[in-house]
Protein backbone atom coordinates (compact mmCIF):
# COMPACT_ATOMS: atom_id res chain seq x y z
CA UNK A 1 0.00 0.00 0.00
CA UNK A 2 3.18 2.27 0.56
CA UNK A 3 3.81 1.60 -3.22
CA UNK A 4 0.37 3.35 -4.13
CA UNK A 5 0.26 6.23 -2.20
CA UNK A 6 3.80 7.48 -3.52
CA UNK A 7 2.70 7.08 -6.65
CA UNK A 8 -0.68 8.89 -5.55
CA UNK A 9 1.06 11.75 -4.04
CA UNK A 10 3.54 12.07 -6.88
CA UNK A 11 1.30 12.75 -9.03
CA UNK A 12 -0.25 15.56 -7.37
CA UNK A 13 2.86 16.92 -7.34
CA UNK A 14 3.57 17.14 -11.06
CA UNK A 15 0.54 18.25 -11.35
CA UNK A 16 0.69 21.37 -9.27
CA UNK A 17 4.58 21.93 -11.07
CA UNK A 18 2.94 21.42 -14.33
CA UNK A 19 0.69 24.21 -13.87
CA UNK A 20 2.53 26.79 -12.01
CA UNK A 21 4.81 27.03 -14.94
CA UNK A 22 4.71 29.77 -16.97
CA UNK A 23 2.81 29.00 -20.24
CA UNK A 24 4.48 30.93 -22.90
CA UNK A 25 3.10 29.83 -26.75
CA UNK A 26 5.27 29.47 -29.52
CA UNK A 27 3.78 29.19 -33.21
CA UNK A 28 5.48 27.49 -35.95
CA UNK A 29 5.00 26.98 -39.51
CA UNK A 30 3.96 29.56 -42.67
CA UNK A 31 2.90 32.54 -41.86
CA UNK A 32 3.85 32.08 -37.91
CA UNK A 33 5.94 34.02 -35.93
CA UNK A 34 8.83 31.02 -35.59
CA UNK A 35 9.48 29.26 -39.22
CA UNK A 36 11.17 26.33 -38.29
CA UNK A 37 10.93 24.44 -35.10
CA UNK A 38 14.41 24.70 -34.09
CA UNK A 39 13.87 28.20 -34.07
CA UNK A 40 11.15 27.73 -31.54
CA UNK A 41 13.47 24.90 -29.50
CA UNK A 42 15.88 27.62 -29.21
CA UNK A 43 13.63 30.37 -28.03
CA UNK A 44 11.81 28.16 -25.92
CA UNK A 45 11.86 28.44 -21.89
CA UNK A 46 10.25 25.77 -19.32
CA UNK A 47 6.60 25.66 -19.22
CA UNK A 48 6.70 26.87 -23.19
CA UNK A 49 3.63 25.45 -25.58
CA UNK A 50 5.01 24.84 -28.85
CA UNK A 51 2.67 24.70 -31.55
CA UNK A 52 3.36 22.91 -34.79
CA UNK A 53 1.05 23.59 -37.99
CA UNK A 54 0.47 20.78 -40.12
CA UNK A 55 3.04 20.29 -42.75
CA UNK A 56 6.50 18.17 -43.50
CA UNK A 57 8.92 19.17 -41.72
CA UNK A 58 12.68 18.01 -42.16
CA UNK A 59 14.53 18.58 -39.03
CA UNK A 60 16.57 17.10 -35.83
CA UNK A 61 15.87 18.90 -32.67
CA UNK A 62 17.53 18.87 -29.37
CA UNK A 63 14.81 20.06 -26.13
CA UNK A 64 16.69 20.73 -22.96
CA UNK A 65 13.61 22.66 -21.56
CA UNK A 66 11.72 21.21 -19.23
CA UNK A 67 7.62 21.22 -18.45
CA UNK A 68 7.31 21.62 -22.49
CA UNK A 69 4.35 20.88 -24.30
CA UNK A 70 4.84 19.95 -28.20
CA UNK A 71 2.15 19.05 -30.14
CA UNK A 72 0.66 19.62 -33.82
CA UNK A 73 -2.18 21.63 -34.92
CA UNK A 74 -4.32 22.22 -37.72
CA UNK A 75 -3.44 18.43 -38.89
CA UNK A 76 -0.67 16.25 -38.32
CA UNK A 77 2.66 17.79 -38.73
CA UNK A 78 5.27 15.09 -40.12
CA UNK A 79 8.83 15.11 -39.11
CA UNK A 80 10.51 13.61 -42.35
CA UNK A 81 14.15 12.55 -42.17
CA UNK A 82 14.21 9.69 -44.68
CA UNK A 83 17.80 9.46 -45.56
CA UNK A 84 18.89 12.67 -44.09
CA UNK A 85 21.31 12.65 -41.61
CA UNK A 86 20.91 12.95 -38.37
CA UNK A 87 24.02 14.35 -36.24
CA UNK A 88 22.81 15.92 -33.43
CA UNK A 89 24.88 14.78 -30.18
CA UNK A 90 26.43 12.73 -32.46
CA UNK A 91 23.08 11.07 -34.13
CA UNK A 92 20.35 9.82 -32.18
CA UNK A 93 16.69 10.81 -33.40
CA UNK A 94 14.88 13.12 -34.89
CA UNK A 95 13.42 15.15 -31.34
CA UNK A 96 16.11 14.60 -28.76
CA UNK A 97 14.11 15.12 -25.65
CA UNK A 98 16.56 16.39 -22.74
CA UNK A 99 14.33 17.83 -20.22
CA UNK A 100 12.42 16.65 -18.13
CA UNK A 101 8.37 16.54 -17.70
CA UNK A 102 7.33 16.84 -21.45
CA UNK A 103 4.51 16.02 -23.19
CA UNK A 104 4.39 15.48 -27.36
CA UNK A 105 0.86 15.11 -29.08
CA UNK A 106 -0.19 14.74 -32.53
CA UNK A 107 3.32 14.36 -34.51
CA UNK A 108 4.45 12.11 -36.95
CA UNK A 109 7.64 10.99 -36.57
CA UNK A 110 9.71 8.96 -40.52
CA UNK A 111 12.77 7.45 -41.42
CA UNK A 112 14.85 7.85 -38.30
CA UNK A 113 18.95 6.37 -39.52
CA UNK A 114 21.67 6.91 -37.69
CA UNK A 115 25.58 5.57 -38.29
CA UNK A 116 25.32 2.78 -35.25
CA UNK A 117 21.77 1.85 -36.40
CA UNK A 118 19.81 3.18 -33.21
CA UNK A 119 17.99 5.93 -34.52
CA UNK A 120 14.61 6.90 -33.18
CA UNK A 121 11.75 9.02 -33.83
CA UNK A 122 12.01 10.36 -30.57
CA UNK A 123 15.12 9.94 -27.87
CA UNK A 124 13.82 10.19 -24.33
CA UNK A 125 16.78 11.47 -22.00
CA UNK A 126 15.32 13.79 -19.54
CA UNK A 127 14.46 13.41 -16.10
CA UNK A 128 10.83 13.15 -14.43
CA UNK A 129 7.88 11.96 -16.93
CA UNK A 130 7.14 11.82 -20.60
CA UNK A 131 4.15 11.98 -22.24
CA UNK A 132 3.44 10.51 -25.82
CA UNK A 133 -0.10 11.01 -27.12
CA UNK A 134 -1.70 10.41 -30.76
CA UNK A 135 1.46 10.43 -32.82
CA UNK A 136 2.90 8.29 -35.62
CA UNK A 137 5.93 6.55 -35.51
CA UNK A 138 7.03 5.32 -39.15
CA UNK A 139 9.92 3.67 -41.00
CA UNK A 140 12.62 4.74 -38.14
CA UNK A 141 15.22 2.44 -36.78
CA UNK A 142 13.53 2.62 -33.14
CA UNK A 143 10.04 4.52 -33.05
CA UNK A 144 10.55 5.44 -29.19
CA UNK A 145 13.68 5.07 -27.58
CA UNK A 146 14.71 5.68 -24.03
CA UNK A 147 14.38 6.45 -20.49
CA UNK A 148 17.41 6.89 -18.94
CA UNK A 149 16.85 7.37 -15.16
CA UNK A 150 15.37 4.90 -12.24
CA UNK A 151 12.54 7.26 -11.55
CA UNK A 152 11.10 8.21 -14.95
CA UNK A 153 7.60 7.58 -16.21
CA UNK A 154 6.08 7.29 -19.22
CA UNK A 155 2.31 7.26 -20.26
CA UNK A 156 2.27 6.39 -24.07
CA UNK A 157 -1.20 6.10 -25.38
CA UNK A 158 -3.03 6.24 -28.82
CA UNK A 159 -0.13 6.35 -31.16
CA UNK A 160 0.59 4.13 -34.12
CA UNK A 161 3.97 2.53 -34.60
CA UNK A 162 4.93 0.70 -37.83
CA UNK A 163 7.18 -0.20 -39.92
CA UNK A 164 10.72 0.77 -37.74
CA UNK A 165 12.96 -2.10 -36.71
CA UNK A 166 15.64 -0.90 -39.15
CA UNK A 167 19.39 -0.24 -38.44
CA UNK A 168 20.84 -2.33 -36.46
CA UNK A 169 18.45 -5.57 -37.23
CA UNK A 170 17.16 -7.53 -34.14
CA UNK A 171 18.04 -4.83 -31.49
CA UNK A 172 15.69 -2.23 -32.83
CA UNK A 173 12.15 -2.15 -32.11
CA UNK A 174 8.69 0.02 -32.57
CA UNK A 175 8.99 0.78 -29.05
CA UNK A 176 12.07 -0.12 -26.26
CA UNK A 177 12.20 1.71 -23.05
CA UNK A 178 15.16 1.34 -20.52
CA UNK A 179 15.17 0.64 -17.01
CA UNK A 180 12.28 3.47 -15.51
CA UNK A 181 9.95 3.66 -12.62
CA UNK A 182 7.01 2.83 -14.76
CA UNK A 183 5.61 2.52 -17.99
CA UNK A 184 1.88 3.07 -18.88
CA UNK A 185 1.10 1.89 -22.44
CA UNK A 186 -2.46 1.96 -23.49
CA UNK A 187 -4.64 2.19 -26.44
CA UNK A 188 -1.48 1.92 -29.00
CA UNK A 189 -1.77 0.12 -32.33
CA UNK A 190 1.94 -1.12 -32.63
CA UNK A 191 2.37 -3.33 -35.98
CA UNK A 192 4.28 -4.25 -39.14
CA UNK A 193 7.83 -3.90 -38.60
CA UNK A 194 10.00 -2.95 -41.65
CA UNK A 195 10.05 -6.09 -44.24
CA UNK A 196 12.74 -7.24 -45.79
CA UNK A 197 15.02 -8.05 -42.75
CA UNK A 198 15.31 -12.03 -41.07
CA UNK A 199 14.88 -10.13 -37.88
CA UNK A 200 13.14 -6.72 -36.97
CA UNK A 201 12.96 -6.56 -33.42
CA UNK A 202 9.97 -6.88 -31.21
CA UNK A 203 6.73 -4.74 -31.54
CA UNK A 204 6.84 -3.89 -27.57
CA UNK A 205 10.32 -3.75 -25.60
CA UNK A 206 10.13 -2.44 -21.63
CA UNK A 207 12.68 -2.81 -18.83
CA UNK A 208 11.10 -0.75 -16.62
CA UNK A 209 10.43 -1.45 -12.97
CA UNK A 210 6.47 -1.47 -13.41
CA UNK A 211 4.19 -1.97 -16.90
CA UNK A 212 0.96 -1.39 -17.72
CA UNK A 213 -0.02 -2.45 -20.76
CA UNK A 214 -3.17 -2.05 -21.37
CA UNK A 215 -6.16 -2.50 -24.48
CA UNK A 216 -3.59 -2.33 -27.42
CA UNK A 217 -3.26 -4.08 -30.51
CA UNK A 218 -0.07 -5.48 -30.90
CA UNK A 219 0.46 -7.39 -34.00
CA UNK A 220 2.91 -8.40 -37.07
CA UNK A 221 0.36 -8.50 -40.08
CA UNK A 222 3.11 -11.07 -41.51
CA UNK A 223 6.22 -9.01 -40.68
CA UNK A 224 9.28 -11.15 -39.06
CA UNK A 225 8.80 -9.38 -35.64
CA UNK A 226 10.82 -10.80 -33.30
CA UNK A 227 8.52 -10.62 -30.00
CA UNK A 228 5.33 -9.28 -30.08
CA UNK A 229 5.48 -8.14 -26.52
CA UNK A 230 9.22 -8.48 -24.31
CA UNK A 231 9.06 -7.52 -20.68
CA UNK A 232 13.35 -8.78 -20.62
CA UNK A 233 13.41 -8.36 -16.99
CA UNK A 234 10.89 -8.97 -15.26
CA UNK A 235 9.03 -6.70 -12.82
CA UNK A 236 5.80 -6.05 -12.21
CA UNK A 237 3.26 -6.08 -14.84
CA UNK A 238 -0.39 -5.81 -15.87
CA UNK A 239 -0.99 -7.12 -19.48
CA UNK A 240 -4.55 -6.84 -19.82
CA UNK A 241 -7.00 -6.37 -22.86
CA UNK A 242 -5.02 -6.63 -25.62
CA UNK A 243 -4.97 -8.28 -28.89
CA UNK A 244 -1.61 -9.64 -29.59
CA UNK A 245 -0.70 -11.58 -32.77
CA UNK A 246 1.91 -13.36 -34.08
CA UNK A 247 2.71 -14.13 -37.95
CA UNK A 248 4.16 -17.03 -39.33
CA UNK A 249 7.74 -15.17 -40.54
CA UNK A 250 8.86 -14.50 -36.98
CA UNK A 251 12.26 -15.60 -36.16
CA UNK A 252 11.04 -16.64 -32.36
CA UNK A 253 7.72 -18.59 -32.20
CA UNK A 254 7.40 -17.46 -28.46
CA UNK A 255 4.74 -14.50 -28.81
CA UNK A 256 5.19 -13.20 -25.17
CA UNK A 257 8.51 -13.69 -23.30
CA UNK A 258 8.67 -12.12 -20.10
CA UNK A 259 12.35 -12.69 -18.39
CA UNK A 260 15.72 -14.02 -19.86
CA UNK A 261 17.94 -11.05 -19.66
CA UNK A 262 18.26 -11.77 -15.24
CA UNK A 263 16.08 -10.62 -12.50
CA UNK A 264 16.81 -6.83 -12.08
CA UNK A 265 14.04 -5.81 -9.98
CA UNK A 266 12.52 -7.52 -6.86
CA UNK A 267 9.05 -9.43 -6.62
CA UNK A 268 8.54 -10.19 -10.04
CA UNK A 269 4.73 -10.58 -10.76
CA UNK A 270 3.10 -10.25 -14.29
CA UNK A 271 -0.92 -10.41 -13.95
CA UNK A 272 -2.17 -11.69 -17.78
CA UNK A 273 -5.90 -10.62 -17.90
CA UNK A 274 -8.53 -10.77 -20.75
CA UNK A 275 -5.84 -10.73 -23.75
CA UNK A 276 -6.35 -12.12 -26.79
CA UNK A 277 -3.26 -14.24 -28.77
CA UNK A 278 -3.53 -15.39 -31.81
CA UNK A 279 -0.37 -17.07 -33.49
CA UNK A 280 -0.70 -17.85 -37.30
CA UNK A 281 2.71 -20.28 -37.64
CA UNK A 282 2.86 -23.45 -37.20
CA UNK A 283 3.54 -23.98 -33.75
CA UNK A 284 5.49 -22.07 -31.16
CA UNK A 285 4.71 -20.96 -27.36
CA UNK A 286 2.24 -18.08 -26.51
CA UNK A 287 4.06 -17.24 -23.14
CA UNK A 288 7.01 -17.76 -21.96
CA UNK A 289 8.83 -16.90 -18.66
CA UNK A 290 11.84 -17.12 -16.84
CA UNK A 291 11.47 -18.09 -12.88
CA UNK A 292 10.96 -16.73 -10.46
CA UNK A 293 8.57 -14.89 -12.01
CA UNK A 294 5.70 -15.11 -10.78
CA UNK A 295 2.34 -15.71 -13.61
CA UNK A 296 -1.66 -15.06 -12.57
CA UNK A 297 -3.17 -16.02 -16.30
CA UNK A 298 -6.67 -15.77 -16.09
CA UNK A 299 -9.88 -15.39 -18.45
CA UNK A 300 -7.56 -14.84 -21.68
CA UNK A 301 -8.27 -16.39 -25.23
CA UNK A 302 -5.73 -18.40 -27.08
CA UNK A 303 -6.46 -19.36 -30.90
CA UNK A 304 -3.60 -20.85 -32.80
CA UNK A 305 -1.40 -23.68 -32.37
CA UNK A 306 1.78 -23.93 -29.75
CA UNK A 307 2.61 -24.61 -26.02
CA UNK A 308 0.14 -22.16 -23.74
CA UNK A 309 2.90 -21.64 -20.89
CA UNK A 310 6.73 -22.40 -20.64
CA UNK A 311 8.57 -21.54 -17.52
CA UNK A 312 7.75 -18.96 -14.65
CA UNK A 313 6.23 -19.85 -11.40
CA UNK A 314 2.47 -19.79 -11.60
CA UNK A 315 0.07 -18.54 -9.63
CA UNK A 316 -3.51 -19.08 -11.15
CA UNK A 317 -4.16 -20.10 -14.45
CA UNK A 318 -7.76 -20.68 -15.33
CA UNK A 319 -10.95 -19.67 -17.75
CA UNK A 320 -8.83 -19.35 -20.27
CA UNK A 321 -10.00 -20.64 -23.68
CA UNK A 322 -8.68 -22.12 -26.69
CA UNK A 323 -10.29 -22.15 -30.20
CA UNK A 324 -9.40 -21.67 -33.43
CA UNK A 325 -10.14 -18.27 -35.96
CA UNK A 326 -14.07 -18.85 -36.47
CA UNK A 327 -14.70 -17.20 -33.13
CA UNK A 328 -14.06 -13.89 -34.54
CA UNK A 329 -15.66 -11.88 -36.79
CA UNK A 330 -13.14 -11.37 -39.31
CA UNK A 331 -9.89 -13.10 -38.54
CA UNK A 332 -7.70 -12.55 -41.57
CA UNK A 333 -9.09 -8.93 -41.43
CA UNK A 334 -7.76 -8.73 -37.96
CA UNK A 335 -11.06 -8.07 -36.54
CA UNK A 336 -11.13 -9.99 -33.46
CA UNK A 337 -14.23 -9.15 -31.87
CA UNK A 338 -16.56 -12.50 -30.88
CA UNK A 339 -19.03 -14.09 -32.99
CA UNK A 340 -22.39 -14.50 -31.12
CA UNK A 341 -22.29 -18.38 -29.56
CA UNK A 342 -18.50 -18.98 -29.81
CA UNK A 343 -16.76 -20.71 -26.77
CA UNK A 344 -15.40 -17.66 -25.58
CA UNK A 345 -18.68 -15.95 -24.77
CA UNK A 346 -19.42 -16.15 -20.84
CA UNK A 347 -16.72 -18.52 -20.43
CA UNK A 348 -14.73 -15.73 -17.96
CA UNK A 349 -14.39 -15.83 -13.66
CA UNK A 350 -15.82 -12.38 -11.98
CA UNK A 351 -13.27 -11.50 -9.51
CA UNK A 352 -15.21 -10.10 -7.14
CA UNK A 353 -16.38 -13.93 -6.17
CA UNK A 354 -13.28 -15.89 -7.12
CA UNK A 355 -9.40 -14.30 -6.80
CA UNK A 356 -8.37 -10.78 -7.28
CA UNK A 357 -7.02 -9.46 -10.56
CA UNK A 358 -7.92 -5.90 -12.37
CA UNK A 359 -11.10 -5.98 -14.53
CA UNK A 360 -10.82 -4.37 -18.10
CA UNK A 361 -13.00 -1.12 -17.60
CA UNK A 362 -12.33 -0.30 -21.68
CA UNK A 363 -11.32 -2.72 -25.02
CA UNK A 364 -9.25 -1.65 -27.99
CA UNK A 365 -10.55 0.21 -30.68
CA UNK A 366 -9.24 0.63 -34.23
CA UNK A 367 -7.20 2.47 -35.04
CA UNK A 368 -5.02 3.44 -32.19
CA UNK A 369 -8.32 4.44 -29.13
CA UNK A 370 -9.95 2.77 -26.37
CA UNK A 371 -13.69 2.28 -26.12
CA UNK A 372 -15.60 1.50 -22.62
CA UNK A 373 -16.19 -2.38 -22.09
CA UNK A 374 -19.77 -3.37 -21.41
CA UNK A 375 -20.32 -6.35 -19.69
CA UNK A 376 -23.91 -8.58 -20.08
CA UNK A 377 -23.98 -11.81 -17.59
CA UNK A 378 -20.52 -13.41 -17.15
CA UNK A 379 -17.63 -11.69 -18.62
CA UNK A 380 -16.20 -13.22 -22.04
CA UNK A 381 -12.45 -14.23 -22.59
CA UNK A 382 -10.45 -12.10 -24.51
CA UNK A 383 -9.88 -8.17 -24.79
CA UNK A 384 -13.49 -8.14 -26.31
CA UNK A 385 -16.90 -8.50 -24.80
CA UNK A 386 -19.93 -9.39 -27.34
CA UNK A 387 -22.19 -6.64 -26.62
CA UNK A 388 -25.05 -4.88 -28.56
CA UNK A 389 -23.34 -1.60 -29.81
CA UNK A 390 -20.05 -0.10 -28.90
CA UNK A 391 -19.38 2.67 -26.54
CA UNK A 392 -18.47 6.05 -27.51
CA UNK A 393 -14.70 6.38 -27.31
CA UNK A 394 -13.55 7.28 -23.62
CA UNK A 395 -10.86 9.37 -24.29
CA UNK A 396 -7.53 9.94 -21.84
CA UNK A 397 -8.17 10.66 -18.31
CA UNK A 398 -6.29 12.94 -15.93
CA UNK A 399 -4.31 11.04 -13.86
CA UNK A 400 -2.89 7.29 -13.53
CA UNK A 401 -0.84 4.85 -11.61
CA UNK A 402 2.27 6.42 -14.07
CA UNK A 403 1.94 10.11 -12.35
CA UNK A 404 1.56 12.03 -15.45
CA UNK A 405 -0.86 15.42 -16.00
CA UNK A 406 -3.45 14.88 -19.08
CA UNK A 407 -2.39 18.07 -21.05
CA UNK A 408 -5.33 17.89 -22.81
CA UNK A 409 -6.02 18.45 -26.90
CA UNK A 410 -4.60 21.35 -28.72
CA UNK A 411 -7.00 24.46 -29.21
CA UNK A 412 -8.74 24.31 -32.58
CA UNK A 413 -7.50 20.61 -33.51
CA UNK A 414 -10.13 18.63 -34.93
CA UNK A 415 -8.59 15.47 -34.48
CA UNK A 416 -5.16 14.91 -32.97
CA UNK A 417 -5.28 10.78 -33.50
CA UNK A 418 -5.38 8.52 -36.31
CA UNK A 419 -9.04 7.68 -35.65
CA UNK A 420 -8.99 11.60 -34.53
CA UNK A 421 -9.21 12.68 -30.88
CA UNK A 422 -12.75 13.59 -29.72
CA UNK A 423 -11.04 14.54 -26.67
CA UNK A 424 -13.11 12.31 -24.69
CA UNK A 425 -13.82 14.70 -21.70
CA UNK A 426 -17.31 15.70 -22.29
CA UNK A 427 -19.83 13.86 -19.52
CA UNK A 428 -17.29 12.65 -17.59
CA UNK A 429 -16.33 12.91 -14.57
CA UNK A 430 -14.99 10.67 -11.34
CA UNK A 431 -18.45 9.43 -10.01
CA UNK A 432 -20.69 6.36 -11.16
CA UNK A 433 -19.45 3.96 -13.94
CA UNK A 434 -19.54 3.01 -17.63
CA UNK A 435 -22.35 0.86 -17.60
CA UNK A 436 -22.91 -2.74 -17.86
CA UNK A 437 -22.18 -5.36 -15.12
CA UNK A 438 -18.59 -4.48 -14.59
CA UNK A 439 -19.04 -0.85 -13.77
CA UNK A 440 -16.68 2.25 -15.62
CA UNK A 441 -13.01 1.44 -13.69
CA UNK A 442 -11.14 -1.24 -13.61
CA UNK A 443 -11.44 -2.82 -10.07
CA UNK A 444 -9.84 -5.23 -8.41
CA UNK A 445 -12.35 -7.65 -5.66
CA UNK A 446 -11.47 -10.73 -4.03
CA UNK A 447 -8.56 -11.33 -1.68
CA UNK A 448 -5.95 -13.93 -0.87
CA UNK A 449 -3.02 -12.28 -2.16
CA UNK A 450 0.14 -11.16 -0.74
CA UNK A 451 0.66 -6.94 0.28
CA UNK A 452 3.33 -7.02 -3.00
CA UNK A 453 0.54 -8.50 -5.17
CA UNK A 454 -2.51 -6.27 -4.38
CA UNK A 455 -0.23 -2.76 -4.42
CA UNK A 456 0.19 -3.94 -8.22
CA UNK A 457 -3.78 -4.93 -8.27
CA UNK A 458 -4.34 -1.34 -7.17
CA UNK A 459 -1.56 0.05 -9.15
CA UNK A 460 -3.32 -1.39 -11.97
CA UNK A 461 -6.77 -0.17 -11.25
CA UNK A 462 -4.76 3.41 -11.00
CA UNK A 463 -3.44 2.77 -14.39
CA UNK A 464 -6.72 1.24 -16.25
CA UNK A 465 -8.93 3.78 -14.93
CA UNK A 466 -9.52 7.83 -16.88
CA UNK A 467 -12.23 9.84 -15.63
CA UNK A 468 -15.37 7.39 -14.97
CA UNK A 469 -18.91 7.91 -16.94
CA UNK A 470 -22.05 8.93 -14.95
CA UNK A 471 -24.41 5.78 -15.14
Amino acid sequence: MHRVLALCWFSGVFVVTASSMASAQLRVGPGQPYATIGAAAAAATDGATIEIQAGTYHEEVVWPQSGLTIRGVGGRPVLDMTGMPLTRQGGKGIFIVDGANVTLENLEFVGAAVPDGNGAGIRWQGGGELVVRSCVFRDNENGILGGNHADNVALIERNEFVGNGRGDFGYTHNLYINEIDTLTFRGNWSHALVAGSPDSGHLFKSRARRNFVLYNRLTAEGSPSSYELQLPEGGEAVVLGNVIEQGAMGPNRTVVSIGGDGMQWASPHVVFVHNTVVNHDSRGTFLSATAPIVLDVVNNLFVGPGELLTGGTLGRMDHNVRADGSVFVDAAGFDHHLVAGSAPVDAGVDPGTDGAWPVPAFEYAHPAGVVARRVDGAPDVGAYELAAAPAADAGPGATDAGAVADAGRPDGDSGAGPEGDDGGLAGLDAGGGVGGKGGGCCHVAGGGRGPGASSLLVAAALASCWIRRRR
